[in-house]
This record gives C-alpha cells, structure tokens and sequence, in this order.
C-alpha cells in the first residue's frame, strides 16, 4: 500500500508541475515581450530560482490535488484517467495563483501591497526608480488590493 501512495503523489506532483509549466510557458512570452520593450535581453530578466520554485509550488499543488480525488487504491487510474490527469493539471496551473498569494499574503515579508503582486514593480537596490519585477512576467499573480483598517480610537473601559 505504501508504494501506491508514494506513486500516486509522486504522479501528482508531477502533473502540478506540468500544469504549472504551462503558466511559465506563458510568462516566459510576455518576459521577451519585456525585454524588448525595456531594450534588455531575456537572460537579464529571467531568473531561474523563482523558476524553481514556482514549479515546486506547482508540484506542492498537485500532490495536495492528488490526495483530494484519490482513495489510494492501486486500481486508482484505472477509472476517468482523462479526468483525473487533467484536474490535477489544472490544480498545478490555478493551485500556484492560491498557494503564491497566501504566502505573499500571510508570511513575513509576504503582505498584499508586496512587489510582484499586481504591480509589476519592485524597488531597485541602487535606489533609483522601481524596475519591472521579472517573477510577474513568468508567474503573474492576480492583484490583491490593499485593505485599509482604521486604527482603533480611544475605547471607554466598563
């Protein structure tokens, strides 16, 4: 039973990451798109760490897609294989949108208003102008708006 468990998240990480790839495939489209424009060339742009770990999100994605339709059984693919292949590459390629903002959104140095989160900018390191952030070109996020809570006034005690 052990090895149909291993094989079976192993299959779904695997299809999270494919799914995921198909998202990169795109950012990678719009990264020429901003080489070009910026007058730089992709190799300046594209960093191949946030590559990394965008398709070990994808995989995370995946596994977690993979233990929510199976039983563990080892006759698991012998049923809807179609269907079943593709919602787990579909929880690769929306899974990463969900694991990415709760991680830009709940961990430290992750807060919604973050570069790379609809803004497209972050802040230079020589303190210049904002530059184009390369990870939103690769693996764009959905835009997060900032929600303002008033700060807490003089409350009467009882």
């Amino acid at each position: 039973m052990t090895v149909e468990v291993l094989l079976q998240l192993l299959l779904g990480a695997l299809l999270g990451a494919a799914g995921q790839m198909l998202r990169v495939l795109v950012g990678f489209k719009k990264l020429f798109d901003q080489a070009d424009q910026t007058q730089q060339t992709f190799k300046d742009l594209f960093i191949p760490a946030r590559l990394v770990v965008s398709l070990i999100i994808g995989a995370v994605a995946g596994m977690l897609g993979m233990i929510s339709v199976t039983s563990f059984h080892p006759d698991f693919l012998s049923t809807n294989t179609k269907q079943i292949l593709l919602s787990l590459l579909g929880a690769g390629y929306a899974g990463t949108d969900f694991i990415e903002g709760f991680i830009r959104k709940f961990l430290p140095g992750g807060e919604s208003g973050a570069p790379g989160n609809g803004d497209q900018t972050s802040p230079s390191t020589t303190g210049g102008p904002p530059q184009p952030d390369p990870y939103q070109a690769i693996v764009p996020t959905p835009y997060i708006p900032k929600i303002s809570v008033p700060a807490p006034g003089p409350t009467a005690h009882l």
